[in-house]
């Protein structure tokens, strides 16, 4: 028997330093006690959208400027199904505080500091833990290994980003040797490293994160080991395969799509498309560079990938 589905809206508020707003359910819900990220069941006649910006008035006493669809997906629990829609809350006014007797927190995504957390959130605020910029750089625009290696010590401390270490041209153990020496200078200030490859480099390395091509996608009939695992998506039925397996993140390229009609606003609006219906975060890539993170954002990507750092201390760029 099929499980009835709930549809919930549930909202992202950030503070200025990039924390998130969590609320922590009451004696008279259930799962008293659990936190969670603000929001409710979506009313007869209404939308996600107006059912968020409701709750965000009836439980935290906000009024939101702006809400910015994000991502959607699917929870079971033992009696039921939730659909959640994700809203970003972009500027609001009025102070939080919890209208019906509950305790609010904020926290990093990465690292909550509150438990339990209800499991349907966990997936989200996994997504949320992802800086919005992926840098993913070459060696051969370094000098080599050594010089991509102090072009890191330059950039990681700049700000949060996450890093994709992608060598195609090296050979398997050189290219192990790097990841590992990689992963020991990124680990100095906390950043994500994804080796592009086969998940078996990648535990050579010691790195929890992959990045799978579409190709390497295509011959795996279950989600590879990895902490984090990303793939290069280019159309959609790449991206449904990918969600299917299970994909922590998506790479996608507007550039890439355009190449049909060599037309860059047909590109962005098959992005938008994409991104608006997926179940985890989509990122943009393709030759998209770091001042086109907000026409990014507002096509619904989680962030861009950037294979250039040209103001490697411009922080504000790349917090959440």
């Amino acid at each position: 028997m099929r499980l009835p589905i709930i549809d919930v809206a549930v909202n992202i508020v950030h503070a200025p330093d990039g924390r998130v707003l969590l609320a922590q359910r009451t004696k008279r819900q259930i799962a008293a006690g659990f936190w969670e990220l603000p929001g409710g069941k979506v009313d007869p006649g209404e939308t996600p959208a107006q059912a968020a910006a409701r709750e965000l008035e009836e439980e935290i006493g906000i009024a939101p400027h702006r809400l910015r669809r994000w991502i959607s997906y699917e929870h079971a629990y033992a009696t039921k199904r939730v659909r959640l829609h994700f809203f970003r809350v972009e500027g609001y006014s009025g102070t939080p505080r919890g209208r019906e007797g509950q305790r609010l927190a904020w926290i990093d995504p990465a690292s909550p500091g509150v438990a339990p957390v209800l499991p349907s959130n966990d997936r989200v605020l996994a997504a949320m833990a992802l800086p919005r910029i992926i840098y993913r750089p070459r060696s051969a625009h370094h000098g080599g290994a050594g010089g991509l290696l102090r072009h890191l010590s330059d950039i990681l401390p700049a700000g949060p980003i996450t890093l994709v270490l992608d060598e195609p041209e090296m050979a398997p153990e050189q290219y192990v040797a790097l990841a590992r020496r990689v992963g020991v200078l990124a680990g100095q200030y906390g950043t994500p490293v994804l080796l592009a490859g086969p998940a078996a480099l990648a535990q050579r390395a010691g790195l929890p994160g992959v990045l799978s091509s579409a190709q390497e996608m295509r011959r795996l009939s279950a989600r590879p080991r990895a902490g984090i695992w990303a793939v290069d998506c280019h159309d959609e039925a790449e991206v449904a395969r990918a969600e299917g397996l299970g994909a922590d993140a998506l790479l996608l390229s507007p550039t890439a799509l355009a190449t049909e009609t060599s037309a860059p606003a047909m590109a962005w609006a098959y992005f938008q498309r994409l991104a608006s219906t997926s179940s985890v975060p989509v990122f943009a890539g393709g030759g998209v560079t770091p001042n086109q993170l907000d026409h990014a954002l507002a096509a619904g990507a989680a962030g861009i990938v950037v294979q250039r750092l040209d103001e490697p201390n411009d922080a504000s760029a790349r917090r959440h």
